[in-house]
């Protein structure tokens, strides 16, 4: 038997400590001295939005830009090298664009409140300069001259995003984990049920490299009871997933050791050609759990 407790905001944990480096930063700003946000927000198409934050490395060695195009419960988490001052961001994303944008203030304070509560106060103002998105095959673009300050989705990201406790055999739910054990790109499923009749929550990503940049692909899915069954032993479970999953996946279990996973589950990422997730590349996993997810 195993226990774990574990607090996660699965959509946009990639970035998270440099993210949490960047408000420490600017929380520190005095009053008589408030930092620009470091962050803005542009409209895509296709429905996206894009956002970019900025920091810098602690000796201010080296700066950095986080990318994110979200569109509802799906998106994508670019992390890329940067040159950043306090009031310009500058990065070539190659295919995928530019940044070189500059803070204009206006004589005013900027107050942001998280969901948790964490407030912080910035100079007001705009970027301005040259934005140019391209996702991967056209997922979205995005272009801009001006854009305005954001600073609040990624103060968000330090709140707590769910806690979980698994390996009792008294709970009541279930969580299923699927991980490949054998490519380059780092891939990650998770199923969750609180109880037989209750919704079903899952995170899926795929985490990948192109050249500096790193990405991060993510969808999150709230489905009926009927997406995720399993038996009382555990050692059977079926999966069928609504959009941006297709097919489905079936788990057993014989014995303490051997456990397969079979069918033809699948998920579309923006910007990437569907990826299947089952077979023997996927290190399977079916345990009692209970989840709480935070507002």
């Amino acid at each position: 038997m195993t226990f774990s407790l574990s607090t996660a905001n699965q959509s946009m944990a990639h970035g998270l400590l440099s993210t949490r480096s960047r408000v420490v930063q600017i929380s520190g700003a005095t009053s008589e001295s408030l930092a620009p946000p470091g962050g803005f927000k542009v409209g895509g198409s296709n429905g996206y939005t894009v956002k970019v934050l900025s920091g810098t490395s602690q000796d201010q060695d080296h700066g950095w830009i986080i990318l994110e195009a979200l569109r509802k419960r799906q998106g994508v988490i670019y992390e890329a090298p940067a040159q950043v001052t306090s009031t310009s961001i500058v990065a070539n994303l190659g295919a995928l664009g530019e940044i070189a944008m500059t803070f204009e203030p206006r004589d005013a304070p900027q107050t942001w409140l998280s969901n948790c509560g964490d407030k912080v106060t910035t100079e007001a103002g705009t970027y301005t300069g040259v934005f140019r998105f391209v996702g991967e095959n056209g997922y979205t673009t995005a272009e801009a001259s001006t854009a305005v300050p954001e600073l609040l989705e990624f103060l968000n990201l330090i709140c707590p995003g769910a806690e979980g406790v698994t390996g009792f055999p008294s709970l009541p739910g279930a969580e299923l984990d699927v991980r490949n054990t054998s490519t380059a790109d780092s891939v990650q499923l998770m199923v969750v049920k609180n109880h037989l009749r209750g919704p079903v929550h899952v995170d899926v990503s795929v985490t990948e490299r192109r050249g500096e940049i790193s990405i991060r692909r993510f969808a999150n899915v709230i489905a009926g009871p009927g997406a995720f069954s399993y038996g009382s032993r555990l050692s059977l479970a079926t999966v069928s997933l609504p959009k941006p999953f297709t097919g489905m996946a079936t788990y057993r279990r014989r014995g303490n050791a051997v456990r397969h996973w079979t069918g033809n589950l699948a998920v579309g990422f923006p910007g990437r050609k569907r990826l299947a997730l089952t077979g023997r590349r996927f290190a399977v996993s079916l345990k009692r759990a209970f989840w709480k997810w935070m507002s």
